[in-house]
Order: structure tokens, then C-alpha cells, then sequence
């Protein structure tokens, strides 16, 4: 069984076992070939049915090449086959019973990403051993429940990637945001672009692949021997693919491609900033009752919002705000080396940076120039703050 060759707790070992008692699946078909494993948040309906309807949109499904697996979680919700989501779930499997829905729910004491996409990766991947499917060509591809679109070749061309090489055990791809969807919110927009090319940069120069959690399709068999997505509640891929990377140089490779791009609802992004939050601080309470998961789903709406054209001042506040987080990121994996009884603020991140690590600071401060430049707003950064030229 998969899960006996990964490293878990016995607690998380006997609770998986739990978890698996509520799978309801139809018999999988002997030539699929893959599975979209999903973890839903107990309210995601709307989003959710929009999902399941592109899915329904490719030939895929129906002739059982694939699957889509949906894991269904939140602490809060008594009973959770009674949930908005789980509800969902049920009415599309009444109307389209013959497509490939799998479904499980499980109520974590503290639910985290990571886990959750690692406790539905392995029942999907005990379903395909069960029926004697080899999981060397089998692919987990991970989404998340809002998805708006995908291409009409997305799926055949991601096989291409792995026929193409044998070597390949993990693919990542673009979750994309469309210009559109943000309506008249460009300065939203601006950032959303901005994270994006420091993510491509950040990661070229630092010859690492990090895997968008939310497009990413690897090897069943690579997933195992990974020890698959780390108890997180961000970045929960960052490890597997880190492990994946040392089988070689080939063993992981990132797709900009537009056929392999998954276009996301911004709607978290929107529920964010209209609620008063900086944008960098969109995951802050990510996996919590909290979380802006809730967003709504008519992107329409947000034309009325009076937000047009790009602000500059609103930018360098989000800049600043996201500098600051790369700024600790330096020194708590550097504490170490320094006093740890030094506290660190807003006021003196910057200046324990500039003083224990200074080659780290200046290539953030060089990649945050390059990459707003790029976007077409110049910065500077004047004591440690950047500025807008």
C-alpha cells in the first residue's frame, strides 16, 4: 500500500485509515491515468460546482483517462456531508453519474494545506494501486476548488511532457489571473504580475523549480518516494519538490506554456484588498474560519469598485510590506548566527539585515528593482524603504 511506504505519525496513520472509510467512488476504470486531487473548504459550493463543470468539459473524464478526487475539510462544521461543498459534490454526482467523482471529508483539528493535500494524494493513489494500475505512469495533479478554466489541451499536453521524457517526475505550471477578471482593479493587477515575475526570477537565479501547489502534476511513484506535501499551511510543496529535484537534473522542469496554465478566480486577491488587508498578507489566516476563502465567485462585480488605473502610493505600500516579509525571511533562517535575543521590528528588520547578512539583502533589493522595472514602475530604496522614481 502507498501509505505504508511513507513516513507519517501513527497518529496521522490511524486517522488516514479513518478518513478513507468515507470514500464514495465509482470502480476505476483499468486504463485511468490519473487523478486532480482538490482539498474543498466545507463552504466552497459555488466555486466548487464551477470547477466540476470544467471538468465535465473534456473528453478526458468520460472516457476514463482521469479522475478528480475532492476532499472536503473545515473543523467547525458539524456534520460535514451536510456542508455546502459536500452538497455540491452529491448534486453533481446525480446529474452526471457516469463522470469520475471521487469524494472523502475529514475534520483536522488543525487543518493544514499540506496535509490535506497529502492525506487525499495518498487515498488516490491506494485507489489506483488497489486496482493494479502501476503508479510509475499514473499522475497526481493537484488544483484547487476555484478554478475558472483550463485549455482544451491542457491534459494532453501535460502527457506529452512526461512521454517525452522519461525522466520527469514533476511538472509545474502557471496558476494563471487573467487581466480581466480583475476588473478595474489595476493596481491589484500590478501586484498580482509583480509576485509572479519575482517568483520566475527569485527561483531562475537561485536554480530551484518551486512547484505551484495549485497546477502541478507529478508521477505517483515520485510522490511516494518524496514523502509528498509536508505538513504546511503554505508552501506545502516546497520539500517534495526539493527531494524530487535531487533525482536529477531532469526530474523537475516548469511549464510556462499556455496550454498547461489553470486560470484561478482572483477572488481572494479581491476579498483581501476590499476588506482593508494588504495584499501581501493574503494568507495570513489561510486554512482558518477566517481565511478569505469566501470571496465571491461573480467577478463582475468588481467593475463597480472605483479602484482604476494604477496607484502608485498603494504599490509602494504593498512593496514595502512584501520586502519586509522577505526581509525576516532572511533573518529567521539566519537567527542562528546571530544573538537571538535581538528583537526584531519593522523599524530594525532592515538594519540586522544590512548588518549580519548584506550580500542577501542587496540581491533581494536588485531582484525587487528588476522586477518592478520590468513591470514598468522604477523604485528605488531610500533607507532601507523603497521609494517609486
Amino acid at each position: 500500500m502507498a501509505i505504508e511506504s511513507m513516513t507519517l505519525r501513527q497518529s496521522e496513520q490511524n486517522y488516514l485509515k479513518k478518513t478513507a472509510e468515507t470514500i464514495v467512488a465509482p470502480p476505476i476504470n483499468v486504463g485511468e491515468q490519473g487523478c486532480i486531487v482538490i482539498p474543498v473548504h466545507f463552504n466552497e459550493a459555488d466555486t466548487l460546482d464551477h470547477t466540476l463543470k470544467v471538468y465535465n468539459g473534456f473528453e478526458e473524464f468520460h472516457s476514463g483517462q482521469f479522475s478528480v478526487f475532492t476532499f472536503v475539510n473545515g473543523k467547525s462544521y458539524k456534520n460535514l456531508m451536510t456542508s455546502p461543498a459536500y452538497q455540491t459534490i452529491e448534486q453533481f454526482r446525480y446529474e452526471h453519474p457516469d463522470f469520475p467523482l471521487i469524494s472523502a471529508h475529514a475534520s483536522y483539528q488543525h487543518p493544514k494545506i499540506g496535509t490535506l493535500r497529502r492525506d487525499a494524494s495518498i487515498m488516490a493513489l491506494q485507489r489506483a494501486e488497489e486496482a493494479g494500475i502501476s503508479l510509475q505512469n499514473y499522475f497526481l495533479i493537484q488544483h484547487d476548488a476555484d478554478l475558472l478554466d483550463l485549455s482544451p489541451s491542457y491534459f494532453s499536453t501535460g502527457k506529452q511532457h512526461f512521454e517525452d521524457d522519461e525522466d520527469l517526475s514533476l511538472l509545474t505550471a502557471l496558476p494563471y489571473y487573467d487581466s480581466a477578471d480583475y476588473g478595474s482593479m489595476q493596481t491589484l493587477m500590478w501586484t498580482q504580475r509583480f509576485i509572479d515575475v519575482l517568483s520566475i526570477y527569485h527561483r531562475h537565479k537561485a536554480g530551484y523549480i518551486r512547484g505551484e501547489e495549485n497546477n502541478m502534476w507529478i508521477r505517483g511513484s515520485a510522490y511516494i518516494e518524496s514523502g509528498g506535501h509536508n505538513r504546511a499551511r503554505v508552501s506545502e510543496a516546497s520539500l517534495m519538490v526539493k527531494n524530487i529535484q535531487r533525482q536529477g537534473a531532469n526530474a523537475v522542469t516548469a511549464s510556462t506554456q499556455k496550454p498547461l496554465r489553470a486560470r484561478y478566480s482572483p477572488r481572494r486577491h479581491i476579498s483581501v484588498v476590499t476588506s482593508g488587508t494588504l495584499f501581501a498578507d493574503r494568507y495570513e489566516h489561510f486554512g482558518r474560519e477566517t481565511d478569505h476563502v469566501h470571496g465571491v465567485m461573480d467577478l463582475q462585480q468588481t467593475h463597480r469598485l472605483a479602484y482604476e488605473g494604477i496607484d502608485k502610493q498603494t504599490i509602494a505600500v504593498e512593496l514595502n510590506e512584501m520586502f519586509f516579509h522577505y526581509v525576516l525571511n532572511i533573518l529567521f533562517r539566519g537567527m542562528p548566527d546571530i544573538d537571538s535575543e535581538i528583537a526584531v521590528t519593522a523599524d530594525n528588520a532592515a538594519l540586522l539585515c544590512q548588518q549580519y547578512f548584506p550580500d542577501h539583502l542587496a540581491s533581494i533589493e536588485k531582484k525587487f528593482k528588476k522586477c518592478s522595472g520590468l513591470l514598468g514602475v522604477p523604485i528605488e530604496f531610500e533607507e532601507a524603504k523603497i521609494v517609486i522614481i
